[in-house]
């Protein structure tokens, strides 16, 4: 499900690219965060809310990351677990919160 997923973020004014998962990773991780090369890994045959899930999942461990935070761990990893799949299920429910985000965002950058 790589169509029309981004190539690139910026996460806190660091740009980190999103590739698929490493081939020696397929089948171990949906995602991982390499904090070395700033890539975000994302499995490609994953379900739509799958893939928006573990990006996001992968986000949060980048803002971690780039806040000077612990950077992995199962306390980590618990609570970006269900904060990703929350917010993701959130934006699933109520698309015109999603809207409503990205239009006032965009009018505060005019």
């Amino acid at each position: 499900m790589t169509k029309g997923r981004p190539e690139r973020l910026t996460v806190l004014g660091r740009r980190f690219s999103v590739t698929d998962v490493p081939e020696d990773m397929r089948g171990v991780v949906y995602g991982l965060m390499d904090p070395d090369t700033r890539r975000l890994h994302i499995a490609d045959d994953m379900t739509g809310f799958d893939t928006v899930d573990t990006l996001i999942h992968e986000v949060m461990h980048a803002i971690r990351y780039t806040q000077g935070r612990e950077n992995g761990g199962e306390v980590e990893e618990d609570y970006v677990r269900s904060l990703a799949t929350g917010i993701t299920n959130v934006f699933r429910d109520n698309p015109g919160f999603l809207r409503w985000i990205a239009s006032t965002l965009k009018k505060d950058q005019t």
